[in-house]
């Protein structure tokens, strides 16, 4: 995989923050990726996409 990010952005009207969530190769490629772009950002963390199995768990 190269080293590329891309990524969605969440936000409510009023509220004084905003999630971005970024599908890259580790938390060291999007951080690069948010300081080339000169984003703000206070902190950088991994998540997990859990998709459900057939019986709708986990």
């Amino acid at each position: 995989m190269e080293d590329t990010a891309t990524s969605a952005r969440e936000g409510r009207p009023g509220e004084s923050r905003c999630l971005y969530l970024f599908e890259a190769p580790d938390a060291e490629v999007t951080r690069e990726v948010n300081d080339a772009a000169a984003f703000i950002y206070t902190r950088i963390l991994n998540a997990l996409d859990i998709v459900p199995d057939e019986g709708g768990r986990p």
